[in-house]
């Protein structure tokens, strides 16, 4: 099979949070069983609302804070401490400009309207990319079929010429259903020989 674009999950495989440390303390401090906070920020109406774009991120975090009853300054602590552990995953940015030389480059993901300007800015590796697909952009998040089908036009490519990196199932089972070839990424996974497996030079 030969591929000609290879796409990008962004939270859990190109940004992965390296210690649960600081959501599980407000989790303790909140009251609430461990995961609940993070839980409720990304699964709620509101996070899925933040995630569509209907909401902005700042009012996303207005909405969390009222959720937690939390004052202006804990809010501000609460994002802080929230997004504090996200880091690259630099393995796999190492293999951007290796594999930027055979193929064309996207990223697809679920994430609020913030997620553009962090990927020039917080986290910089917007230049590796021919197309950023962001669901908030968008008006539609993976599994949507639509959403994958959009990524194909931007690159103008074939579904059959895709791979899929991501780390949920269920949205790699909308991939493949459309014809992509999928990889579940876990924090194990040697990204470079799972691709070599399946054919990507790299």
């Amino acid at each position: 099979m030969t591929f000609r674009a290879i796409f990008f999950d962004v939270g859990g495989v190109l940004l992965q949070t390296q210690s649960h440390r600081l959501r599980r303390a407000w989790d303790t401090r909140l009251g609430l069983s461990p995961g609940s906070s993070e839980a409720w920020v990304f699964n709620s109406t509101v996070g899925q609302a933040a995630q569509l774009g209907q909401i902005t991120p700042e009012q996303w975090w207005q909405r969390v804070g009222q959720q937690f009853g939390l004052s202006e300054s804990e809010l501000v602590q609460f994002e802080q401490d929230f997004w504090a552990a996200d880091q690259l995953c630099q393995p796999i940015v190492d293999l951007l400009p290796v594999l930027r030389q055979q193929y064309r480059l996207g990223i697809i993901s679920n994430h609020a309207a913030n997620l553009r300007d962090w990927l020039h800015s917080t986290y910089p590796i917007a230049q590796y990319f021919d197309t950023l697909v962001i669901s908030s952009e968008e008006g539609v998040c993976k599994p949507d079929a639509e959403i994958f089908q959009r990524a194909c036009q931007r690159l103008a490519v074939q579904p059959n010429e895709c791979v899929l990196i991501d780390d949920f199932t269920h949205n790699l089972a909308g991939a493949r259903a459309l014809g992509w070839t999928a990889i579940h990424y876990t924090p194990r996974l040697d990204l470079a020989t799972a691709l070599r497996q399946i054919g990507v030079i790299c």
